[in-house]
């Protein structure tokens, strides 16, 4: 029986960090310029890291959240840079999509 026990607490566990990313490294190309981070965070809020010339001249401190507030004007190359990112995370096979409730209990 206790086996049984840790078994199931070991598989929540590993459930709840199946969608965490830590330390991806992952490239795309912008303007034609080669754009490489690293992504954190999980589908629900990411962080990416750059010190890509092209990705630090228009995103302060090099680091792009998910919901990120900006001071002043929205730089344009902004919308292109959340579905490049997405992709490219995509390509390296993880999922940062958010996936609806479907209301079923655990």
């Amino acid at each position: 029986m206790g086996t049984r026990r840790k078994y199931k607490q070991l598989k929540l566990c590993l459930y709840a960090l199946k969608d965490q990313y830590h330390s991806v490294l992952i490239t795309f190309r912008l303007r034609d310029q080669e754009v490489m981070g690293i992504l954190n965070g999980n589908a629900d809020d990411w962080q990416f890291t750059s010190s890509s010339a092209l990705f630090t001249r228009h995103v302060p401190g090099g680091i792009l959240c998910k919901y990120a507030e900006w001071s002043g004007g929205v730089p344009r190359i902004v919308g292109q840079l959340y579905p490049e990112i997405m992709e490219a995370a995509a390509r390296a096979g993880y999922d940062l999509s958010e996936k609806e409730e479907d209301g079923a209990s655990i």
